[in-house]
């Protein structure tokens, strides 16, 4: 499988890069986890798409055009991800502190999960959030 980005020919020589030869994967025996920004929904499509093993949840969700079951790039940054490995592994509460209101889009957001949710109900959103973490908590175990 091969990649490519228009920015790699400003950097790189090469204007691909071969992902099966660079890590090695076993497609049939190993299983990835992508956890990551948004651009890891593209690319996580990209390896079902080439049969490698991609984690998602088999409970049907269809809440954006992709058709996702599981985002896998609902991170902003990585320590949003911590900040949620450390709250789903501790199983403490969402804090409200972490929403906010957003006028120009008119409803909550979470400020370390894109639940990818639009509500201007902060309880459906935290239950979204919760749902989020079940997943990555039931998947990286």
């Amino acid at each position: 499988m091969n990649f490519t980005s228009k920015f790699l020919g400003s950097f790189f020589d090469n204007s691909f890069f071969d992902f099966d030869q660079k890590y090695k994967l076993k497609k049939k025996s190993q299983t990835i986890l992508p956890l990551g920004n948004c651009f890891l929904d593209i690319f996580a499509k990209e390896l079902k798409k080439s049969k490698y093993k991609i984690c998602d949840n088999e409970k049907p969700n269809k809440i954006a055009e992709n058709g996702y079951k599981f985002f896998f790039g609902n991170y902003y940054n990585p320590l949003n991800l911590l900040h949620t490995l450390q709250r789903i592994t501790k199983r403490s509460s969402i804090e409200n502190s972490s929403f906010t209101f957003s006028k120009p889009f008119d409803h909550y957001i979470c400020l370390y999960t894109k639940a990818r949710y639009q509500t201007k109900n902060l309880t459906d959103l935290k239950k979204r959030i919760k749902e989020i973490d079940k997943y990555l908590l039931n998947e990286s175990i």
